[in-house]
């Protein structure tokens, strides 16, 4: 389960950056942020479970993008 934040555009890749909540990981504990390809996601099921907004990114700043198509707003 996630936080949606960002939708972009890294490397040629479409990618969430989204806050992970929920659900397994093999790459680390939760909650963490993490980025997901677009392509690779499977059996996504849409909730009705919000959430608050964005978060704050531990740095102050989130890794850079080639391009953003859509923000959560603050």
């Amino acid at each position: 389960m996630v936080e949606p934040h960002v939708l972009g555009v890294c490397n040629g890749n479409v990618q969430l950056l989204a806050y992970q909540i929920g659900g397994q990981s093999s790459s680390g504990g939760l909650p963490e942020w993490r980025r997901f390809d677009l392509f690779r996601i499977s059996n996504l099921r849409v909730t009705s479970q919000t959430f608050a907004g964005r978060r704050a990114f531990p740095s102050g700043t989130h890794s850079p993008w080639d391009r953003e198509l859509e923000i959560v707003p603050a």
